[in-house]
């Protein structure tokens, strides 16, 4: 998990703006499948966007050709995300999720990703489950933002018959710095989100039993 505040020039960029760098970041990297989800009614607090379940190896790199679990053929939800200690994979292997927010809520220091409440984060049947960056206000930006970063990594053994979510420390690839993930910055490499990039960035250990990092 990483956390990093948005420098005052991005501070004046409104969410539609945000919302169409980080589409094409994610774009980028071959994420075309996106979940995306208001945070506080209307995006008032901002918005959070995960990505579909992915094959990689040790160090999360991916093999395009086998990629993606076709039956996960849609980008996970946030109650997925927050029940799922295990979820079916066809082989053994690593598997992951991404769940990316922008908001001006609190985010300090946590081992897992915030369970937002019903009234910040909406997700249920009175909101569409077609949202995209194109639904973002272009009216309104959010003066102390910061995105936060976290990794859901699922790993199945030889021994098991499902993907079980490894804790924060032993799902870090190897020789991993403290930075976001790379289809992040190098998505987001113009002028101006190059100064709250290049901020150090924190990641945060979950202990064993966390739904996430």
């Amino acid at each position: 998990m990483w956390i990093a505040d948005a420098r005052p020039a991005a501070r004046t960029e409104t969410l539609s703006e945000v919302g169409a760098d980080v589409t094409i970041a994610l774009r980028r990297s071959g994420y075309l499948r996106q979940r995306w989800f208001p945070i506080g009614a209307d995006f008032q607090h901002g918005f959070a966007v995960a990505t579909r379940l992915e094959h990689t190896d040790v160090e999360g790199k991916v093999d395009e050709l086998n990629r993606w679990v076709a039956w996960h053929p849609e980008a996970a939800n946030l109650f997925w995300l927050s029940q799922a200690t295990t979820t079916r994979v066809p082989s053994t292997g690593r598997y992951r999720v991404f769940l990316l927010a922008f908001t001006d809520l609190p985010i300090g220091p946590t081992p897992v990703a915030p369970v937002w409440t019903r009234d910040t984060l909406m997700e249920g049947p009175e909101v569409s489950e077609t949202l995209t960056a194109a639904d973002l206000p272009g009216g309104r930006s959010l003066g102390s933002a910061r995105f936060a970063a976290y990794v859901y990594v699922y790993e199945r053994s030889a021994r098991d018959d499902e993907g079980r979510l490894m804790p924060a420390e032993a799902s870090r690839p190897v020789g991993e710095p403290a930075n976001p993930p790379g289809w992040l910055t190098d998505g987001l490499a113009v002028a101006r989100w190059r100064d709250a990039l290049a901020l150090p960035l924190h990641r945060v250990a979950a202990p064993a039993t966390a739904a996430g990092d």
